[in-house]
């Protein structure tokens, strides 16, 4: 149970002094709010699929030397120690051709391992892969095609063929091709634009016909490790990044703090006005904070006008 306790400001004819208080009030107050939207963890440490918070999840492996623990929205933990395979994600389904996957991830591979966004598509049959990080092996190591250019950094694109092979399809048993965009270089935060992807694919003549799942995946083979996957979003960005008050990229509880600090006239740095008025009412005031906090928990799910 979540127990809250909020206070009341008392009636001082100093206003320099009922500044202060108003100030700490309604930072008490929009922290206790916050609060309310703790989600107890749910540890699953078997092969299993389900639903959480809007968003699909998917944990596999080949023994019982693994767990992953699901946070709220599109977060969570996975830990593993030298089983055959697993796999960890949390994301949609179906998707959109337009998500960014917006993550940060502490991330500690001991051997075979590697992250970032996965999926299906049918009409043709395609499993997919977006790499950005890896342990001591760079997949998938055949089947070089070309690369693309993506937020930032160069992608090598992959082709494979999956003939009678004995890992199911999402349709079950099938013949299937595997798409992979692997990054040149490591990275454990960012910003994934799934469209760049799709579309780089398919000048390759590798099309992407009818999307079933845009997630952000985990996986080891006969190795260890920890990742932690603290923020994702896998929404499409508000317009204009609208609530991303820091410029970081990312839409946060950081950013919803930012606003709360602004309207008690705290004046905090880099706080960029044009991005805090998120329901469109003309003023910065508390309410756009909450919502703002509402979206990092995928209570609402836009922002903005």
């Amino acid at each position: 149970m979540i127990k809250t306790f909020c206070f009341y400001l008392p009636i001082i004819k100093n206003k320099g002094v009922k500044m202060k208080l108003k100030r700490s009030f309604v930072l008490a107050c929009f922290i206790c709010f916050t609060g309310l939207f703790t989600i107890t963890a749910q540890t699953i440490c078997s092969s299993t699929y389900g639903t959480q918070d809007n968003y699909i999840y998917r944990f596999a492996i080949s023994d019982y030397s693994g767990c992953m623990v699901l946070g709220s929205g599109g977060s969570f933990y996975v830990e593993w120690s030298d089983p055959d395979t697993i796999f960890a994600s949390k994301g949609k389904r179906p998707g959109s051709l337009n998500q960014i996957v917006n993550y940060t991830v502490n991330y500690q591979p001991d051997g075979n391992s590697y992250l970032g966004v996965y999926g299906w598509a049918t009409d043709p049959l395609i499993e997919y892969y977006i790499v950005d990080n890896w342990g001591t092996w760079r997949p998938p190591g055949e089947g070089y095609m070309g690369t693309i250019d993506s937020d930032g950094e160069i992608y090598e694109i992959y082709r494979i063929a999956k003939i009678n092979s004995s890992s199911p399809s999402i349709t079950g048993p099938a013949d299937y091709e595997q798409y992979w965009s692997v990054r040149k270089s490591k990275r454990t935060r960012g910003s994934i634009t799934c469209r760049n992807h799709f579309n780089g694919w398919a000048s390759l003549g590798m099309n992407v016909g009818n999307l079933q799942e845009v997630s952000f995946f985990v996986e080891g083979h006969r190795s260890s490790g920890t990742a932690d996957v603290s923020i994702i979003s896998s929404d499409p960005p508000p317009p204009g990044n609208t609530g991303d008050v820091n410029g970081d990229g990312l839409i946060t509880i950081v950013d919803a703090l930012l606003i709360a600090q602004y309207y008690v006239n705290l004046n905090p740095q880099g706080f960029d006005q044009t991005k805090a008025d998120v329901d469109c009412n003309g003023s910065i005031d508390i309410v756009d904070a909450l919502k703002v906090a509402q979206y990092y928990v995928n209570l609402i799910h836009s922002l903005g006008c």
